[in-house]
Formats: C-alpha cells, structure tokens, sequence
C-alpha cells in the first residue's frame, strides 16, 4: 500500500508539473508564428512615428537657425552699406547647432560673426546653390569640411538679397546633430538622417559603423526619401524594417531602420537550442520537486491513514515509534490543531457577528423611529436620485400613499414664479452636486390636489472617506402662512399702489411748476423745487421696488426673456451711470470676451441689476478707486462680476446683503431693498447671486445666468 500511494503521488506531480511545461513551449512557439507579421508592423509603424519625430525635431532646430537669418535678411533686403560681424552676431540664435553667420559674396566670405579662418576664403561650392539650382529665398546645402578644422557641416543660405550678389550663410555643426541623435540608437535599430547627395549627415548607431559624410545612395529608402516620399519598407536582402520622411522644406530625410529579430519576441528569438535545453532542465526540475514533494505529502498521510486504520481496529492512537517518526506526527497534529482553532475562532467571530446585527437592528429601529416623529417631511435620497426613506410626514404633504415616490425627480414642483423647474436646479439636486447646503421655495402642483407651497432644505450626505453618496432633505408644507403673507402683502401692494398714482401726479405737477408753466420761479425756489422732486422720485422708486418684490413674491411676475447680447446691455448700463464714476474720480471698466453667447433674460429686469451693483459699487468706493466689470462664459451660462476698491464687508453680514430690509455696515444707506430684489430677478432667470468681501479688500458682486432657461 505505501509503494503504491507514493508511486502515484509522484506520477500525478510529475505529469502536473511537466505537462504545463510542454504547453507553454508548443503555446510560445505557435503564438511567435501566427504574431510575426503583427508586430513586423507594430516595428515598421513605432519607425514611421519615430522618423516623423524627428524630420519634425529637425525642422523645428533649422527654424531656430532660419528666422532670425530671414527676419534679418528681411529687414535688410537692400542694405545700403555690409553688416559688420557684430551685426551678424546679433542676428545668431543661441541653438547648439548654429556653429557661424557668415555674409557671402559670390563664394567669397566677407563678414563673419565671430573671429574665424572663413573670413576673406572662398566657400566650397556645395555650400551655395549652383548657378542653375538657385531657390527663390533658401537653401539648404549638402555636407561639406569645415576649413578650421574639417568638421562636417552643412549650411543654411538666405538670399541676401538675391543668390546673385550676397547671402547670409549659416554653418550647420553636425556633429551636434549627430550627438543629438544618438540617443535614438539601439543596438537592433540604426537612425540616419542625409543629404540630398544621399550622404549621411548623422548617423546612430550601437555599435556605429557608418561615419558622418558616407554615401548611402545604394540604400532602398535613402532612394525613397530624397525624392520626397514618406512611408515604410520590407528589405528582402537583409529581412530588415525601415521607414523614412523627409525634412520639411529641405531636400533632406530621415531613416529609421530596425532589424528584423526586433519584431521576434519571446524565447525562440535568438536561440532556440537554448531555449530547448531551458526546456528539458524545467521539466527535470519539475520531476525532482514532484518525487520530493509526494515524499512530504504521502509519507505523513500514509501513516494517518495507518493510525486511523488503527482506531478503527481497536488499536491505541499511540503508533509504534517505527511507523510515525516524531516530526511528521508534529506535522499532521498541527493541521489537525489548526482546523480545530479554525472552527472555534470561526464560531466565535459569528457570534460576535450575530450581536453586531443585532446591535445595527436596533439602532436601525431607533434612528427610524426618530425619523417617523419628526413633524417636518424627511427625504434621504441616493445620489442618482433614488429615494432610501421618508417619513409619514413628507407622504401627507406631498398628498401620496407611502413608498409611492421611488425618485424624488418626479416631482411635480415648480418655481416661486409657477414655472416648470428642471430637476438639476432644484436644491435637492444643488446639495449633491456642490457639496453645501440649500434652501428654496417650491409649489407643488399634483392634479386633483390643493396648490402646497413647500420650504425645502437639502444637504448633502456624507461618507467618513469624505465623498457625497446622496442628500437628505427637510420638507416644510408652508402653505397657511405663505397665504398670510399673501394677504399681507396685497395689503400692502394695494396700499403701495394707491401712493404711486398721487406721487407721480405730484412729480409731474412740480415739473411743470419748475418749467415755469405757473409763472417765473427765482433761483431759490427752483433748487427747492428740485430737491422736493428728487425727494418725491426716490419715494417713487422704493414705491416701484415694493410693487415688483410683491409681483415676485406673489408670482405674478411674467418675464419677457429673449436672446440678449449681454456685452452691450452692459455696455450700455456703465454709459448711463459713467456720469458718477467721473463725478467722484473713480476709475470704471468692462472687460468681457470678444465673443458671448446671447442669454435669453428679461432685458428690463437684468438692467434694473446691473445698475443696482455697479451704483452701489460707485457709492461705496472712495475717490481714486476702481470699480471693474468682468463677462465670463461659462459651460452652462454666463457670469458676471462687480469689483470693488471699498471698504468691504464682515463675512457675518455678508448672508444678510440679499434679505429684504437688510443692510450691511458698509450699505447704511438706501432702503435695503435693492440687493433683495436683484436677487429675486436673477433666481427668477434660474441664476444664482452672491457676494465675496474682506474687510479693506473690497467687494466682488457675481452673479450666473443659464444659457438654456425655460421662458417666463
């Protein structure tokens, strides 16, 4: 028995361990040859992006050689006396590869740039353009030695004006090329660029076996790209990958050129006798491992199985000292003892679970039961809008049966102006998206239910890692005293409305008075009758502010929104109140895109806005201030801001600047009304307004308009 159990332990690990061995050889060598031709273009295009790298690169360095040479020529087209060496040191750009500027008359050096043998020697005639070969304004020559000290270079030639009499000649230091380039080399990758001679003007590669200047016409794409072609090719000859792209704007080119293992990837790249031998040694590996692994495993189940055979005979659990060495009975009893505290630890872990779930319960039960007794409507909602709980409270005001609302978008509510209010501007869905809380008036209009009027404040929800998975929303029904303040405010409206005919009837008759139609008036008199008319207008326009607050409030307000060109409405508002920037020596500006959306607004209203924050901008700032006007397109809407030099505002009175009747320190004057109804007119657009001051540091007054607003 324990021959045979050792002798198939190690049959079935040696065939475990050999078989995925054969597998992955057979798997290797199929996938290299299916995948040859794959990444044989994988190679040949990594070459073609390489090559239009760096025909761009060298495009981009000859640049910095060519325009300060151009514009210099440029400016210079017909000199009436030679530049002087310093002159053409100051047209020389500070790039590596610019070695000299040298000025040239026919083949003769006549200045230079710097202190060197050209000056007064002939250039090399591969250095111009032939008689016959002449571009209209550059060229850009073959390589050639330098006469200091035989470097290779290559020269930039700008008419000067024409080839004809003179040009400005910029010698090309190749060996700076040809160091820049090679760090493109690899040992199976080689990297030319040449001439229109088809001499190689740098060459990389690892190990290098091609000097600067050598003739490679005999090459298949040199061919290729000194005529101007781009592209990639196969040699059959050497099996080798190239692509190739000419320079830009010159007869040069660039060649990338790969050998062919490059596309080889894996073990039969190179050497496939090795890897066959790697092979044969893995197996071999893996047999020893499996006999000595069957050995470890066999061995003490052999002798468990003996010692239960033994228990089942009668025997004692003690074996005999010659069949379970001490070691291995160590062996066994430890994973015999590691199950049993398994078990015990697993045991304890569940009930220690139980109680947690119990615990959860019940505070589950309790946080419930808080929610139910809460008398407002309770929302707590899922960031995609999905409702998690609610409270009997929030069914009875939204006149619905319990659970029927499964996502809190399809509610009907609509804006303080009876308008369709689209479900992102909502503050439910504010909270979530900005990470603050909200607040808002909405009505609620349920066919076959009363109208209900509800104060919903929302707040986002969130998780201890600091990220927002959904809100939570208290629902006031507001209704009954949203009816009172109604009634008050028709009182009021209509008390309002019964000043406004007499006041205007009163303006108008002292205009009259004051023109001199009841007879002549002394100089006195006319400056009493225009403070009474100043007096009576102010008292006019509060009259007109609490009738429009009324018509927001009331929701009778009916916006006329059509398409505005929101630069010139602003224009046009900083025209009619520049009178009192240049009364009290401030300086007024707008500065806004050259090109803004039109933003369908109520143009009436959003100018009543405008001049309300840049007056109260003007009235605030001392005299040698600045009051700036910016115009920002946003991704959505349009924001526009009001800055200020003033004294600023405590950020505790800050929240208080957009409430009626209130005031600032900084706004002690007025009537408290003006940023109240600024805010009603702007939220009525589905905009938002706010305020962002420091004490000493000024104010800034902002406030966004959608592009896409429903229409009032």
């Amino acid at each position: 028995m324990v021959t045979r159990l050792r002798t198939q332990y190690l049959f079935f690990f040696a065939l475990a361990a050999v078989v995925p061995v054969l597998v992955l050889g057979i798997v290797e060598f199929s996938l290299l040859q299916r995948d040859v031709p794959e990444r044989e273009q994988r190679v040949l295009d990594e070459n073609q992006r390489l090559a239009d790298l760096l025909a761009a690169n060298l495009r981009y360095q000859l640049n910095l050689v060519l325009d300060p040479v151009q514009r210099a020529a440029g400016s210079s087209a017909a000199p009436t006396s030679r530049p002087t060496g310093g002159t053409l040191s100051q047209w020389m750009s500070t790039t590596p590869l610019f070695r000299h500027l040298l000025l040239v008359e026919r083949r003769r050096v006549v200045a230079s740039a710097r202190s060197t043998l050209w000056l007064g020697r002939l250039l090399p005639p591969a250095a111009l353009p032939g008689p016959g070969n002449r571009p209209a304004a550059v060229f850009y020559s073959p390589m050639f030695p330098s006469l200091y000290d035989g470097a290779p270079l290559a020269a930039v030639v700008v008419a000067f004006p024409d080839f004809s009499r003179s040009a400005l000649v910029g010698l090309l230091d190749l060996n700076v090329l040809d160091s820049q380039l090679q760090v493109q080399a690899t040992p199976t990758r080689r990297v030319a660029i040449v001439d229109q001679t088809a001499q190689a003007l740098a060459f990389a590669a690892q190990p290098r076996t091609v000097p600067i200047g050598a003739d490679l016409s005999r090459l298949a794409p040199v061919k290729a790209v000194l005529r101007g072609h781009r592209g990639t090719l196969r040699l059959p000859e050497s099996g080798d990958l190239a692509a190739f792209s000419p320079v830009s704007g010159t007869s040069w080119g660039v060649v990338v050129n790969s050998a062919a293992s490059e596309a080889l990837v894996g073990p039969f790249a190179n050497n496939l006798p090795g890897f066959g031998a790697g092979l044969g040694l893995t197996a071999l590996a893996a047999v020893g491992f499996a006999y000595w692994l069957s050995e470890r495993i066999s061995r003490p189940l052999q002798q468990l199985s003996e010692r239960m055979q033994g228990l089942a005979l009668g025997n004692s659990l003690d074996p005999p000292p010659t069949l379970l060495a001490p070691a291995t009975a160590l062996e066994v009893q430890v994973l015999i003892d590691s199950f049993r505290t398994m078990r015990q630890r697993i045991g304890s872990e569940a009930a220690a679970n139980r109680r947690l779930v119990a615990n959860l319960s019940a505070e589950k039960g309790k946080l419930e039961l808080i929610i139910e007794s809460i008398t407002e409507g309770v929302l707590v909602y899922e960031e995609s809008g999905q409702v998690i709980t609610a409270n009997s409270a929030l069914w009875t005001q939204l006149d619905s049966a319990p659970a029927t609302l499964t996502d809190w978008r399809a509610l009907p509510l609509r804006d303080a102006l009876g308008e369709t209010l689209p479900s992102e501007r909502s503050v439910l869905a504010r909270a979530v998206r900005l990470g603050s809380p909200e607040s808002a008036l909405y009505r609620l209009a349920r066919p076959g239910s009363p109208l209900r009027i509800l104060q919903i404040a929302a707040a986002p929800l969130r998780i201890p890692e600091g990220s927002i998975i959904g809100g939570v929303a208290i629902v006031r029904d507001v209704t009954a005293q949203k009816e009172s303040e109604r009634l008050r405010e028709d009182f009021v409206a209509t008390l309002t409305h019964d000043l406004r005919t007499p006041l205007l009837a009163a303006v108008q008759t002292l205009g009259f008075t004051l023109e001199g139609q009841y007879g002549p008036l002394s100089d006195g008199q006319q400056q009493i009758l225009l403070a009474v008319i100043e007096s009576h207008r102010e008292l006019l326009g509060l009259v007109e502010s609490l009738l429009t607050i009324y018509r927001y409030e009331a929701g009778r307000m009916r916006l006329r929104k059509e398409p505005t060109d929101l630069v010139a409405l602003t224009a046009s508002c900083l025209e009619e109140v520049g009178t009192l920037a240049t009364a009290r020596k401030l300086s007024l500006s707008l500065d806004a895109p050259n090109h803004l959306p039109p933003v369908p607004c109520d143009r009436q209203q959003l100018r009543r806005v405008i001049i309300n924050l840049v007056d109260n901008a003007l009235k605030f700032t001392p005299t040698g201030g600045r009051v700036e006007v910016r115009l920002l397109c946003q991704d959505a809407g349009v924001q526009l801001s009001v800055r200020d030099t003033g004294r600023g505002i405590a950020p505790e009175k800050q929240a208080a600047l957009f409430v009626r009747f209130a005031q600032a320190d900084s706004y002690s004057t007025g009537t408290g009304l003006g940023l109240y109804l600024c805010r009603q007119v702007i939220e009525a657009h589905g905009g938002r307004i706010w305020v962002e001051s420091e004490p000493g540091l000024g104010s800034t007054f902002a406030f966004d308009l959608p592009l896409n607003s429903p229409s009032g």
